[in-house]
C-alpha cells in the first residue's frame, strides 16, 4: 500500500534523523509511537525499515540498475546512504531482524522499538 509506504518512511527517516542526533527523549516518543501501530503493521514496517537499508547501502556503489528507490526514498538515501556502510550494515539488519522476532513473539512494543532506537544510535556512527 502506498499510504503505508510513505508512512513506513516517514518512521524510518525520523528513527536515522534522531539516532543520528542522539536524541533519546525524542526517540523514546518515537517508540511509543512505533508501539501504538499494532503488532502487524508493525511486522510490515520492519520489513519495509529492512528494504530501505538494503537500497541505502546499495546506494553507495553508484549502480542506478540495482536500485529499486521511489524519488523520495532516493532523495534521503543521497544524504543518509554514506551512514549505512560495510562497518555497520550486517549489526543494523541483524537489529532490525531481532527486533522483527521480537515482535512477533509478542515482546513489549515500547520496548523492541526504543532499545532498536537506543542501538541504532551506536551503530550508525560506525
Amino acid at each position: 500500500a502506498k499510504g503505508e509506504d510513505r508512512e513506513f518512511n516517514a518512521y524510518f527517516v525520523n528513527l536515522m534523523r534522531l539516532c543520528y542526533g542522539r536524541k533519546v527523549k525524542e526517540l523514546r516518543l518515537w517508540a511509543l509511537s512505533a508501539a501504538d501501530l499494532g503488532r502487524e503493521r508493525q511486522k510490515r514496517m520492519l520489513v519495509h525499515f529492512q528494504r530501505l537499508l538494503r537500497e541505502n547501502f546499495i546506494y553507495n556503489f553508484h549502480v542506478p540498475a540495482l536500485s529499486y528507490e521511489t524519488r523520495e526514498e532516493r532523495e534521503f538515501s543521497e544524504r543518509f546512504a554514506p551512514f549505512i556502510n560495510e562497518r555497520n550494515v550486517i549489526g543494523i539488519m541483524d537489529e532490525m531482524s531481532q527486533a522483527q522476532k521480537d515482535i512477533v513473539q509478542n515482546v513489549s512494543a515500547r520496548m523492541v522499538f526504543f532499545d532498536l532506537a537506543l542501538k541504532m544510535i551506536i551503530l550508525i556512527r560506525q
